[in-house]
């Protein structure tokens, strides 16, 4: 039995697994997605956020992981959120503190 995709309605996901949706029809859920994921996310190269991912990482001890993300938020001028509380209790009272957003502790 064959699943009909449509714009208004998502194949059942089975139906990908089981071979169900013609090639066209696996295009159109991939292509859908990705339009989906592409409204929410941003990409921004990691070229223009480089120099600043070395530079939070040397000045606060931080992962290059970390501080890349960080450098992120600083360029496109964002808050960063986290529940690593390590992480939190190392920008205290830091230039840094004032876009990172923790959960409140208890």
């Amino acid at each position: 039995m064959a699943v009909k995709a449509s714009p208004n309605s998502s194949p059942n996901v089975s139906a990908v697994l089981l071979g169900e949706l013609s090639p066209s029809e696996m295009e159109l859920v991939f292509r859908s997605v990705q339009e989906f994921v592409d409204s929410l996310c941003i990409n921004h190269p990691y070229s223009e956020v480089h120099g600043g991912t070395i530079g939070i990482a040397t000045k606060y001890g931080l992962t290059i992981y970390d501080s890349a993300y960080m450098a992120l938020a600083l360029a496109i001028k964002a808050k960063f959120i986290t529940t690593d509380v390590t992480l939190a209790d190392r920008l205290r009272n830091t230039d840094l503190e004032e876009i990172l957003v923790t959960p409140a502790r208890k």
